[in-house]
């Protein structure tokens, strides 16, 4: 995962972090793994990111389900609600080659 922001000057800033998967979170479906991987990154990006606007842009279309489903499993939910504290995240699908 990759943090993309522009600074006074106009410059870009990148910042770049990675974390393995333990092995109860290998056997997760892949949409799960990638909303875990997008909490990671909230989580590690969280000074750049609270209280201001910001879009993650994803190639895997089930993320944004997380947000839009009825019927959410506990786990979901636990999620949804530390997803919810970043107010100003909005979220783009793009197609994996166009990332």
């Amino acid at each position: 995962m990759a943090l993309y922001q522009r600074d006074e000057h106009g410059f870009l800033q990148i910042e770049f972090k990675s974390k393995a998967c333990n092995e109860v979170q290998k056997r997760l479906a892949a949409h799960d793994r990638e909303d875990l991987t997008l909490l990671y990154a909230l989580k590690s990006f969280r000074h750049f990111l609270m209280m201001r606007k910001f879009e993650v842009q994803t190639d895997n279309s089930a993320l944004k389900q997380i947000f839009t489903s009825k019927d959410l499993s506990d786990l979901h939910v636990t999620w949804n609600h530390k997803l919810a504290q970043f107010e100003g995240m909005s979220i783009k699908h793009r197609a994996g080659r166009k990332l």
